[in-house]
């Protein structure tokens, strides 16, 4: 499924921030809740979704940039039905 062609609506909200500093580097890691809406079937369907974004970052004439992002998803499920037996399976 190409989820670019089925999302109506995606907010992260991004927290529980850890940030590990070394000199001009540092990588930070974020645990994310994703309230989506998706269409299935024709249908709008609210979803939830739990990541993580593991990042590289460097300071540049004192300026700090994305290097790396990575994500990887923690557990996703159905709103209405809710998460739980997804997120026992991850």
């Amino acid at each position: 499924v190409d989820l670019e062609s089925i999302r109506r609506l995606a907010l992260h909200m991004v927290g529980n921030e850890e940030i590990d500093l070394d000199g001009d580097s540092a990588k930070i890691r974020w645990s994310t809740i994703n309230v989506n809406t998706i269409e299935l079937d024709n249908k709008p369907d609210d979803t939830w979704a739990f990541l993580r974004y593991d990042s590289q970052v460097v300071r540049i004439d004192g300026t700090w940039k994305f290097k790396r992002m990575d994500v990887s998803i923690r557990g996703a499920g159905p709103h209405q039905a809710g998460w739980a037996a997804s997120v026992a399976t991850n």
